[in-house]
């Protein structure tokens, strides 16, 4: 449910597969204290035992920094950076307040594999009081359909992170190199770096089996 130590909701479980390939778009727009954003993929898997599978997902997002400031784009990286507060709070300023709304939907149901779809609606605050120090809170509304079954879930959130900029940095690298053994949905998606939410799926691309679960 893009939560990291929650269980996973969506589960395609294992099965026979020589390899597979993604194609996935993303948009961003940043007029000043807002950023536009929408990304995008579809994945079909060369499967054994059944047809093809194709999965599919994407969202879109609106952040809005209150307190003016302007996020930063590394041009060689290509990632935005985290937001760095022009008045932080331990030089007697009040940090920068962001507010962020996202919209999300991941479909891994194709023909004989079931492993579910999933939309989430996604209102969040965060406060950077420092270059490395953000407080978020965090609410998520969500429904699950697996096997025909509909079930709704809603998550909130409250957490500190602390070296934001470091976490970014590192990830924004690592992006852009590769170097995720996993590959699937990560390497698509590094949102932490852009409307300060963290990296919200996990699954395998590459192999003789391909289990992909979020």
């Amino acid at each position: 449910p893009e939560f990291n130590i929650a269980p996973y909701f969506l589960d395609t479980d294992p099965f026979a597969a020589r390899d597979a390939s993604m194609l996935q778009a993303e948009v961003y727009y940043r007029p000043g204290r807002w950023l536009f954003g929408t990304e995008y993929f579809v994945q079909k898997v060369n499967a054994l035992d059944v047809s093809d599978p194709i999965f599919h997902g994407g969202d879109v997002s609106a952040c809005w920094l209150i307190t003016g400031e302007t996020r930063g784009y590394n041009t060689a990286g290509g990632y935005f950076r985290a937001v760095s507060p022009t008045h932080p709070v331990f030089k007697g300023g009040i940090g920068a307040v962001e507010a962020v709304l996202k919209l999300s939907y991941t479909d891994l149901d194709d023909g004989a594999i079931h492993g579910g779809r999933f939309w989430r609606l996604t209102p969040m605050v965060n406060w950077y009081l420092t270059d490395h120090l953000r407080l978020e809170l965090n609410y998520g509304a969500g429904q699950l359909d697996d096997f025909g079954m509909i079930g709704e879930a809603e998550i909130v959130v409250g957490a500190e992170v602390g070296d934001l900029a470091a976490i970014v940095e590192r990830q924004g690298r690592a992006l852009r190199r590769g170097d995720d053994v996993l590959g699937l949905f990560q390497a698509a998606r590094c949102d932490v770096g852009k409307c300060g939410l963290d990296p919200i799926v996990e699954g395998s691309s590459h192999g003789t089996a391909t289990p992909i679960s979020i």
